[in-house]
């Protein structure tokens, strides 16, 4: 499937036009919003973690659920069509290095096709997969952010880098910067990690890392809060016993 131009993408409430933004309701965000972003990664395809997400995801009251990648395995393929039944304003989805053209094909509801840009109250979310968009420098923000915008989520499947968060603070450099990720597996210690504060080369940003097929912990996520213009970790989801 050939990509889609970044300038085609439709968001939630914005629509981009020439250099800048429109908006297609209110003209300025909820300042005052409380967003939950329910974070989950790398479940590749592992039954126990899938029975245990759709049983925990629908008691966490997310606003958006963000899927950073790795969802399936050598025998399965596809992300299963009960996601689409998930509760949620805003479903999003990057691919990981396991995952294929169409491991995706079954999520109707969901945002994956990368780059893709929404827009939720006062939170712009990006997606990107960091293996094609900057590697051929093809994909660009607009000149300046979206009016309203007071804070910036990117999902990529790999940890911080500076040449992406070079692209998003050269656009929204007064903005906080959450970065949503997994991929990474080390020996020992299966807990979401969070950091407030997560030094990139001369970047600053919030940092959510989440493996929910830890073998210690089948079916964890993260929770995080955007509120008062910080982002914030609210809670870790556990399957419970």
């Amino acid at each position: 499937m050939a990509a889609r131009p970044w300038f085609q993408v439709r968001y939630s409430s914005w629509t981009h036009a020439g250099a800048g933004w429109t908006a297609a309701g209110s003209a300025q965000g909820r300042r005052d919003a409380a967003i939950r972003i329910l974070h989950l990664s790398d479940t590749h395809a592992h039954y126990e973690t899938m029975q245990n997400l759709n049983a925990i995801v629908p008691r966490t009251g997310a606003d958006v659920i963000a899927l950073t990648g790795d969802n399936c395995s050598a025998t399965v393929k596809h992300v299963p069509r009960e996601w689409n039944k998930w509760p949620g304003q805003l479903m999003l989805s990057v691919p990981g290095n396991h995952d294929e053209e169409d491991t995706f094909a079954h999520l109707t509801n969901w945002v994956t096709e990368t780059p893709w840009f929404e827009m939720l109250d006062d939170v712009l979310f990006v997606g990107v997969d960091e293996r094609q968009a900057f590697r051929r420098g093809c994909v660009s923000l607009p000149a300046r952010p979206p009016d309203g915008c007071a804070g910036v989520a990117v999902l990529c499947h790999r940890p911080p880098e500076e040449r992406v968060l070079e692209w998003v603070c050269a656009v929204c450099p007064k903005q906080p910067v959450l970065w949503l990720h997994g991929h990474e597996h080390p020996t020992g210690h299966h807990d979401p990690e969070w950091e407030a504060r997560c030094r990139v080369g001369s970047f600053e940003c919030s940092r959510s890392k989440v493996t929910s097929a830890a073998d210690t912990c089948r079916g964890n996520g993260q929770t995080i809060r955007w509120r008062g213009g910080r982002f914030t970790q609210y809670r870790v989801e556990r399957p419970r016993t």
